[in-house]
């Protein structure tokens, strides 16, 4: 990513964004965004609108930075079923939710090679985002060999990488001494290990003995499931000194596992998603309860209150939307894990955060945009609204009220699990480097607009391998 200002002359703005409550992870204030090539370069009050080429008037709404979401998932096939949303579609849905940058998996499978699959996926994706992108490397065969490509991974921009103790789509399932490994190996390379964290020999014990239905799928992950696997690959970590991301975390045990580890000074970090915060496990119990399978699955209200509890405290850091949308005739022809949501992120988690008191507008920003940012090497360009930034801006009206339906959303899925919900605040204009790609409600952007993002996430930890300290 360039972090230039564009050669303009001084003073002169390619847009500026008048008159609207500009929200960071810090202040809130009513003020002006001068944007001048993608980049921004003013912020204050009362900008000088004859200097500027558009103005675009805010009054009366928010100016949030563009939404960072770190595990979306499209393109993608499992079993030989294609998702529903393609690169094209669900970068169009994301920047509808006011998503303007979207991190997605690139999947190593077994006998790939590291660079392989990430180059055949960078090649699948060019010319078909409408927002910018980045990738995670999901390891579903971390073999020696795999793991010594790992740096070269991250001199071409990747430098997280992700893998499963459950198995999970088109990632199989790590063993501990893969995932001890690969902690190693990341912590010598500058790199970040994220871990979908289920104890995949507790699911089948408990699937064994469970019936038929949605209803089993819950049961037999409870959570105590996820729990242990958080803990294991904690205690790996401290082992190892490196640097550890806990996607998608469903159970309040989870969270307080986390929050114990960052008290202990463990560079450790975690993320959850709105399914979890906002939906209950009793939907796999009505007619259509299959498609609310997703792993892991929904819990009950003591956990979703323990996630917030883990927002308030810190040991949860990130909410992104999980974004794995398949429609309704998949879901029911088989088991297809994930629900579609990178379109409904933002509008319910300020709905039911920061409108029903749960979060503030700073903390919103924190969880949508600056952390996760932060956390796979994006700032200062993403999520961030600064001199210096990417001008990705949302503007979002807050008294916009909308009932969730599947008709209105652009997901390519023909469902949403929020159908029906009443959302309080709304997105109207999402832009793009400083370019509109939505604007008051219409799609003005372009597939292919959207770059790649080569990321950098930090210096190698230098430490000694665990074996020689044995």
């Amino acid at each position: 990513m360039s972090g230039e200002v564009g050669n303009g002359q001084p003073g002169e703005l390619t847009l500026l964004v008048r008159g609207g409550t500009v929200v960071t992870a810090t202040d809130v204030f009513v003020g002006d965004v001068g944007v001048r090539h993608g980049m921004i370069a003013e912020i204050g009050t009362r900008l000088d609108a004859g200097r500027a080429d558009e103005v675009i008037e805010a009054g009366g709404l928010l100016v949030l930075p563009g939404v960072v979401d770190t595990d979306a998932h499209v393109q993608f096939v499992v079993d030989g079923d294609a998702s529903a949303d393609d690169f094209a579609s669900g970068s169009r849905a994301a920047a509808f939710g006011g998503v303007t940058t979207m991190v997605d998996t690139a999947p190593q499978q077994a006998g790939e090679s590291l660079m392989g699959a990430l180059e055949q996926r960078l090649k699948a994706a060019a010319g078909r985002f409408c927002v910018d992108f980045a990738f995670h490397a999901a390891l579903g065969d971390p073999r020696d060999d795999v793991l010594q490509e790992m740096a070269s991974a991250v001199g071409r921009g990747v430098p997280s990488f992700k893998v499963s103790t459950a198995g999970h789509g088109e990632t199989a399932m790590a063993g501990d001494g893969e995932i001890l490994a690969l902690l190693e190996r990341a912590r010598t390379c500058g790199a970040l290990v994220g871990v979908h964290a289920e104890n995949q020999h507790l699911v089948e014990y408990f699937r064994k003995r469970m019936g038929e239905g949605p209803a089993w799928h819950a049961r037999s992950r409870p959570p105590f499931v996820e729990a242990e696997a958080v803990r294991r690959a904690i205690f790996y970590t401290e082992l190892v000194g490196g640097r550890l991301y806990l996607f998608h975390l469903s159970t309040a045990e989870g969270a307080r596992a986390v929050g114990k580890a960052k008290g202990r000074g463990q560079m450790v970090f975690a993320e959850t998603c709105p399914q979890y915060l906002l939906l209950r496990d009793d939907l796999y119990r009505v007619p259509d309860g299959g498609l609310y399978l997703t792993t892991p699955p929904l819990r009950g209200e003591a956990d979703a209150e323990g996630l917030w509890r883990g927002i308030a405290t810190g040991a949860v850091q990130v909410v992104s939307s999980g974004h794995r949308a398949f429609r309704r005739a998949q879901k029911a022809a088989g088991e297809r894990a994930g629900l579609p949501g990178v379109e409904t992120l933002l509008p319910l988690m300020f709905s039911e955060g920061v409108v029903k008191g749960r979060i503030s507008l700073n903390q919103l920003v924190e969880l949508l945009c600056a952390n996760p940012a932060r956390l796979f090497g994006l700032h200062p360009y993403k999520g961030n609204l600064a001199p210096g930034a990417h001008a990705d801006l949302v503007l979002l009206d807050p008294g916009k009220k909308v009932r969730v339906g599947h008709d209105a959303l652009h997901m390519a899925s023909d469902w949403s699990p929020f159908e029906g919900w009443l959302v309080e605040g709304w997105p109207q204009t999402t832009i793009l480097r400083g370019k509109p790609v939505v604007r008051e409600g219409a799609f003005v952007g372009a597939a292919g607009e959207g770059q790649f993002l080569a990321r950098s996430y930090g210096e190698p930890i230098a430490e000694t391998p665990v074996a020689a300290t044995l």
